[in-house]
């Protein structure tokens, strides 16, 4: 894609704009198509440029907060979106924080992702107060989190020390970073090339959730430019403790399998045995089973017993099932019988039980529940059965709920009970639309 570029931003020509935007056209408010055009809408903005120079007619006039106001009226979102662009791009950098006063008026319906792009441009310029803008006013969770991958990582580019030091503003509380601004402030400080990111890393929040993403995100930003081996080198040269180690181990194994999963189980043959190597084989196998499917399922499977070991199995046959169930189907099924209730195969066992009755494979399912070894996890397979088994045939769910010794008496009471209360509220919403006028119902 060729970009056309400014002094400040550098927007994507109206042609290329159109082409991107058209198959997008009804998903233009999910998150996930704002951040895909991110970067191609605001590529290349930095901190004291000028937004790129007006055109030969100006779109802000002598109001430029006025002007904005009446582009977000345009009706058509390709051509608001365009207009809005072109504007932004106009605007001088000495009157940016006049799109504070935009953000703070009411805001018209449907406008979220100008409301975004208005503080990305914002944040080109000032990204520290256009941050703490969308902390303090912006509610909206999906729309704050995508505004701080903006203007977060604007920040910490520009200055990550000013950042780290304004506490109040760059957290939400003393306890835990917001997951996007921690992911943006990472970026940015890698980025920007200042000094101290693995030991600000390191010293965040001992074994937290905001240490575990922030060594997430630095290991994808670097696995992007650096060679499996020279990353398995960088991390071997870490110092401090064992359980921010084994994290860094674990998390790079996961990534590493992804793309090479031969290179991330021989780095498990060789530290796997160790402190810092005990929970690898479940993040290897978790990440490579999407991939890899039985294979991965048949190596974590020969990796032990350990209580990681075990939990890596549910995990990974989770994501089995739901990348490939029906090969994640044969998978369990091969087993002997004396395997299937041992203490490694419990959780594929009880997903795979679920899954049978989801299917409406009661019989199969009820078959298999007798390998679950845990009173409490056998009762919860048993209920789940009976409940799919009511919706669909009361009739021979009853005839198996009267014979059935596997579930007390007050069970049953529960499961029956629940059901009549479904059918009663079914059939109380049919006759309400029974009711309706012949009009309401051809429109809905």
């Amino acid at each position: 894609m060729v970009l056309r570029r400014g002094k400040g931003c550098d927007f994507v020509s109206k042609s290329n704009l159109f082409r991107i935007l058209r198959p997008m056209k009804n998903r233009l408010r999910d998150l996930a198509s704002v951040l895909v055009l991110f970067p191609l809408l605001l590529a290349g903005c930095s901190e004291s440029a000028q937004l790129s120079p007006a055109p030969e007619k100006s779109l802000l006039g002598d109001d430029p907060v006025a002007a904005i106001f009446e582009i977000l009226e345009i009706s058509e979102r390709f051509e608001r979106t365009e207009t809005l662009m072109a504007a932004l791009r106009e605007l001088p950098a000495a009157q940016i924080g006049l799109l504070e006063d935009v953000l703070n008026e009411r805001e018209k319906p449907h406008r979220e992702f100008e409301r975004v792009l208005i503080v990305s441009a914002w944040s080109n310029v000032d990204p520290a107060s256009a941050t703490k803008w969308a902390m303090k006013r912006e509610k909206r969770d999906f729309l704050r989190q995508t505004m701080f991958s903006e203007s977060a990582y604007r920040w910490a580019l520009n200055d990550p020390a000013e950042m780290r030091e304004d506490f109040k503003v760059a957290m939400y509380s003393v306890r835990s970073w917001d997951p996007s601004m921690l992911r943006g402030f990472v970026q940015g400080w890698h980025e920007s090339g200042e000094p101290n990111l693995e030991e600000f890393i390191r010293d965040l929040g001992r074994g937290s959730d905001d240490q575990q993403r922030a060594i997430s995100q630095l290991i994808k930003i670097k696995l992007a430019t650096e060679t499996p081996d020279a990353m398995i080198a960088w991390a071997k040269s870490l110092d401090g403790e064992v359980r921010y180690r084994r994290y860094v181990y674990s998390r790079l194994a996961a990534d590493i399998a992804l793309t090479d999963p031969k290179r991330a189980v021989a780095w498990c043959d060789e530290v796997c045995g160790s402190d810092l190597g005990e929970d690898m084989a479940h993040w290897i196998a978790s990440s490579w089973v999407r991939e890899g499917g039985a294979e991965a399922m048949d190596w974590i499977m020969a990796q032990g017993d350990s209580l990681s070991v075990q939990v890596g199995i549910r995990a990974s046959y989770r994501r089995f099932t739901q990348s490939e169930p029906e090969a994640a189907d044969a998978w369990i099924e091969q087993f002997p019988e004396e395997m299937r209730g041992g203490e490694l195969l419990q959780g594929p066992v009880i997903m795979y039980v679920n899954r049978q009755a989801n299917l409406a494979n009661y019989e199969n399912a009820i078959d298999w529940v007798k390998y679950i070894e845990n009173d409490w996890e056998r009762e919860r397979s048993l209920s789940h059965i009976a409940r799919q088994w009511l919706r669909r045939d009361e009739e021979a769910a009853e005839l198996w709920l009267s014979t059935t010794d596997d579930l007390d008496d007050s069970v049953k009471r529960k499961l029956r009970r629940t059901n009549q209360n479904r059918v009663e509220k079914a059939e109380k919403k049919l006759e309400a639309r029974r009711a309706l006028p012949q009009w309401v119902k051809e429109e809905m």
